[in-house]
């Protein structure tokens, strides 16, 4: 994407005759994802290893206050209890119950609590709610604006998403976080001027009316910016040039597995049958003759989209399209794809599923989604979401359905020839792994 897998937009570059019309990359769950604010305590913060205020100490309140007090820190002790057991949905419950003892001095850490579980349930309005309900009882920590900015980004509130950004960043933020909050303003104010660009663009068109966030598709909010593009139907089947020994620059990759080879053809046969059979595939070993180069990397820097800036984005598409614009989609030259098998931020392994995701999401890009969906459920969402799978949803079919729709169905479709490769390590599909990678690496639970 020229700007993101997960973002900003694509400014193409003049190159002869070919124009690179953009380098799509992904970015994982935005800048790190969100920060737990329970890692640093304020002075009213509660302390599992402390005890409430003591009457004595507070000889201005009365009974009824430090008995709220006595019970939201026994309660608080409950829940960290159980969520070093595992046990989230249980300290989730505990946390509702307990805001009933609002106001008490540990209300804007329950609040906080609570705000961070419904952001890892993708329950990004509930989360807002809630971040700003602990900001309110006077929670002070950066994070608490950060998360705020965070979910409501994810909620199309990029104006506000700014402004909480700009909150955290007048507390006593980290320098790596500081310039991490300063290219998220960045990215919400592009996003903004690109928001006004579709909305101008589908101005007295059908995809006008209603929230676009909930239509069958997004083929019109790509194409109300010119981000939809095509393979011509002559170039079917396209040739495909999988590297796994090494990277572009010829580098070893150790955290290359087998399966992973498996996770991208399963993903171009994903996106062929959405198509409706109208994309073919086949693997070529030259990779001067491919159509569509797709390799691995474990260099952040591969990937980066700002050069000089932290890269954050997960994975990077660049193709070419031809000059010609009198058709209603340009058709695609040819595309190169890199896929990060690490987290850039913290240098941590992708689980199998998040390389799935990463790779469909890509792969979308490649094969002319040029843009992003507006919907935090689908892979083609700009951001990674909890509310994700590494699975395309009905949308993105629909979308991709859509853009090969005058294209006749094929004899055979997907990739042809294609023998899977036996795993011979059956960990490397490990079910379940998703959910707990996401917390453990872009969404880390609470530090205490």
């Amino acid at each position: 994407m020229i700007f993101l897998g997960r973002i900003p937009s694509p400014k193409p570059c003049k190159t002869g005759k070919l124009v690179p019309a953009l380098v799509l990359a992904c970015l994982p769950a935005l800048l790190s994802g969100p920060a737990t604010f329970a890692q640093t305590r304020q002075d009213n913060h509660y302390k599992y290893n402390s005890a409430p205020p003591k009457p004595q100490a507070q000889k201005s309140a009365n009974a009824n206050n430090l008995e709220r007090d006595q019970s939201a820190f026994n309660g608080l002790a409950r829940v960290d209890l159980l969520m070093k057991s595992g046990k989230m949905v249980d300290a989730r419950l505990l946390l509702i119950d307990l805001c009933r003892l609002d106001p008490n001095s540990y209300s804007a850490e329950i609040h906080g609590l609570l705000a961070e579980s419904c952001y890892f349930l993708g329950n990004y309005k509930e989360a807002v709610k809630d971040y700003q309900l602990a900001i309110k009882f006077g929670g002070k920590d950066w994070r608490l604006f950060w998360n705020s900015a965070l979910s409501n980004m994810h909620l199309g509130n990029y104006q506000t998403a700014i402004e909480q950004a700009k909150l955290a960043m007048k507390q006593e933020l980290p320098a790596a976080s500081r310039l991490q909050a300063e290219r998220f303003i960045k990215e919400m104010q592009e996003k903004i001027a690109r928001s006004e660009k579709q909305q101008q663009g589908q101005a007295g068109t059908t995809a006008s009316s209603g929230d676009s966030g909930s239509r069958a598709d997004y083929l019109d909010l790509l194409m109300s910016t010119q981000e939809a593009n095509l393979w011509a139907l002559e170039k079917m089947p396209l040739k495909v040039f999988l590297a796994t020994s090494n990277d572009l620059a010829g580098r070893p990759l150790p955290l290359f597995r087998p399966a992973y080879q498996n996770t991208v053809i399963d993903a171009l046969n994903l996106w062929s049958k959405a198509s409706g059979g109208k994309l073919s595939f086949i693997l070529v070993q030259d990779p001067t003759q491919a159509d569509l180069h797709i390799s691995f990397s474990q260099t952040p820097a591969d990937v980066a989209q700002v050069k000089g800036e932290a890269p954050v984005e997960q994975g990077i598409t660049r193709f070419y399209l031809e000059n010609a614009r009198g058709d209603q989609f340009r058709k695609i030259l040819r595309a190169q794809v890199q896929l990060l098998l690490l987290r850039p931020t913290s240098g941590k392994p992708l689980s199998p599923d998040e390389v799935k995701e990463i790779a469909l999401h890509e792969l979308g890009h490649a094969l002319g989604l040029r843009g992003h969906s507006d919907n935090s459920s689908d892979i083609m969402y700009f951001n990674q979401s909890f509310r994700q799978l590494p699975a395309l949803t009905k949308r993105d079919k629909a979308t991709m359905a859509r853009l090969y729709a005058t294209y006749p169905s094929l004899e055979e479709s997907g990739v042809l020839g294609f023998n899977y490769q036996p795993l011979n390590d059956p960990s490397q599909f490990n079910q379940g792994q998703l959910r707990q990678s996401q917390f453990r690496q872009g969404f880390p639970a609470p530090s205490r």
